[in-house]
């Protein structure tokens, strides 16, 4: 009878499969470096001591033993044929974990801390069976299984940028108010201050100027002398006749 970790390898391998067939010549080509990497003697097998090395040098230390070479090694052959290590790429990429309740490697569905995931470098996760039976020691308590954290984290993003989207919206509006405040026609009409005066009596008083009469021309001095001359040297001849 198959086990739950064998379904889960086939499952894996699968996936494997897909990338790998649908990916760029770029990726495949890095495919194919990552498996020469692991086949030191060019023989295109892994062997368990190649594998055991390159996992060691690599600091993968959950994985670097025999039993998980033989998961990985679903012909039974003994060696890690091409298909066999792209699974094993494919697990280190995708970042599937150990179980932190009874250390087996977790090919399918698990259970994380969500406060650890979001704010620690390392992620803690447990398999159904530890979770379900509570067969861990962690000082958080909110969990979610790896297909609900993802659902979560992308209504997460999703509001997120509903909430970016709506800030600029809010800007746009606010820049469109002011660039209509500053075209807005100025008014024609001006107000002048008008000069102060001082009040009607105070002008009248200054304009009037006592009157005297002005000096009579000397000329006109003369002619008076003269007349009141003639009119006595008449007299005196009226007396003479």
């Amino acid at each position: 009878m198959e086990t739950s970790c064998e379904s889960g390898m086939e499952e894996l391998l699968k996936t494997a499969q897909i990338y790998y067939k649908s990916s760029s010549t770029d990726l495949k080509e890095k495919a194919h470096k990552f498996f020469k990497s692991l086949d030191f003697d060019g023989n295109e097998k892994v062997s368990l001591h190649e594998f055991l090395g390159f996992m060691r040098e690599e600091g993968h230390k959950k994985m670097s033993n025999r039993h998980f070479f033989k998961e990985l090694d679903k012909d039974g052959s003994g060696t890690l044929e091409f298909m066999e290590v792209m699974t094993l790429y494919y697990i280190l990429k995708s970042g599937r974990p150990f179980c932190e309740g009874c250390d087996a490697f977790i090919p399918g569905m698990f259970f994380t801390c969500t406060k650890c995931y979001e704010n620690s470098p390392n992620s803690f996760s447990v398999c159904p069976d530890c979770y379900n039976n509570g067969q861990f020691i962690h000082d958080h308590k909110q969990f979610l299984d790896n297909y609900a954290l993802l659902e979560a984290k992308r209504k997460e993003a999703l509001a997120i940028e509903a909430k970016r989207k709506e800030a600029i919206a809010i800007e746009a509006k606010r820049k469109e108010a002011c660039a209509r405040q500053q075209h807005k026609p100025k008014s024609s009409v001006t107000i002048t201050e008008l000069p102060k005066f001082t009040s009607t009596a105070a002008s009248t008083s200054n304009a009037l100027v006592a009157y005297s009469n002005p000096p009579k021309p000397k000329w006109k001095n003369a002619f008076k002398v003269i007349e009141i001359a003639l009119v006595s040297a008449a007299g005196n001849l009226c007396n003479i006749m």
